[in-house]
């Protein structure tokens, strides 16, 4: 995954807590959490555009996989988790160019 430092760390919590199958998470609290995290690790806040990004980059990855973010509501509020707790959007695999290369290079040495 690429990105500086404080985005993979702001991505990086995001996603464990969807990840979390032992608590229920709204946006909102992964936002508030995070912020609090992130002030101590980065000396600064982040923007609301910052997190909605970060967000729709998560679910982007996501789709990508063809996995989606569970939601639910209870009372009033929505709570989000990753359909598949054990994927991570960190967890790089081989891409199709790299496959094909990798396929060619065995293909030589037989």
């Amino acid at each position: 995954m690429t990105g500086n430092t404080y985005q993979n760390f702001r991505r990086k919590f995001i996603e464990d807590c969807l990840r979390n199958t032992c608590r229920d998470f709204t946006k909102e609290t992964i936002k508030q959490n995070l912020l609090e995290e992130y002030e101590s690790f980065a000396n600064k806040p982040f923007s609301d555009r910052t997190f909605e990004i970060d967000w729709q980059f998560i679910k982007t990855e996501l789709e990508a996989e063809g996995l989606r973010l569970k939601k639910w509501k209870k009372g009033p509020q929505w709570f989000y988790r990753y359909s598949d707790a054990t994927f991570s959007i960190f967890n790089e695999g081989l891409n199709k160019e790299e496959i094909k290369k990798l396929a060619e290079a065995i293909k030589l040495l037989q």
